[in-house]
């Protein structure tokens, strides 16, 4: 009787563990989907202002702020993958 007791209370505590260990899983897979999410909602936005800004006269001001815009998303895209970086380091001490 006693053996079935901790035969079974081992059984439990294993499924748990493992429970445990795919919900930590599953939360890092969601972060991550909400991480690219954000992304994409900061390109759209920069791409929104984009189009409510005026034309600009010449060429050299249209590149200009093309190449503006690709800074900042290169810093934002840098920035989400060192937060990321980070994060996946804290996750796995």
């Amino acid at each position: 009787m006693a053996k079935s007791l901790r035969a079974s209370r081992n059984k439990v505590n294993k499924t748990l563990k493992r429970q445990s260990v795919f919900g930590e899983a599953a939360a890092a897979r969601e972060q991550r989907l909400a991480a690219k999410l954000h992304q994409q909602a900061i390109e759209q936005a920069l791409e929104e202002k984009l189009k409510e800004k005026s034309t600009p006269e010449t060429n050299d001001d249209q590149m200009e702020t093309q190449s503006s815009i690709s800074l900042h998303k290169k810093r934002k895209l840098a920035q989400l993958a060192k937060k990321h970086k980070k994060e996946k380091r804290r996750r796995h001490k």
